[in-house]
């Protein structure tokens, strides 16, 4: 089990989310660009929350002079204190980065040709 600001409070959780929502989207039979689409937009709404959550952390509302809280930069880490979770995590990208890479390389090459 994982505390507010555990592993799924990180970046690897947000593109770890990106790859969990294409692959049910993919389970569902949605097209490759709206399954990319759809989990971007979830991913970036993820992000935001962890960026507003950091930002939050440097705010000081009581008018002392500025004293970080103790959450400050635990919003945008890149692993765990606990090792298996970010190994485990990171492989579970690892798999699904392969198993999609040709959809998001396809995606890339769209997007490219028709800039």
């Amino acid at each position: 089990m994982t505390h507010h600001r555990g592993m799924f409070h990180s970046i690897p959780a947000v593109i770890l989310c990106f790859f969990i929502s294409m692959y049910v989207q993919d389970m569902l039979g949605v097209s490759d660009f709206y399954m990319i689409l759809f989990s971007l937009s979830l991913s970036i709404g993820y992000i935001s929350h962890l960026i507003l959550d950091e930002t939050n952390s440097l705010v000081n509302l009581e008018g002392i002079p500025f004293i970080p809280k103790k959450s400050l930069g635990t919003a945008l880490k890149l692993y765990s204190k606990n090792i298996k979770v970010s190994v485990f995590v990171y492989l579970l990208i690892f798999l699904f980065s392969i198993k999609y890479s040709s959809v998001l390389f396809n995606f890339l090459k769209s997007v490219e040709l028709n800039n």
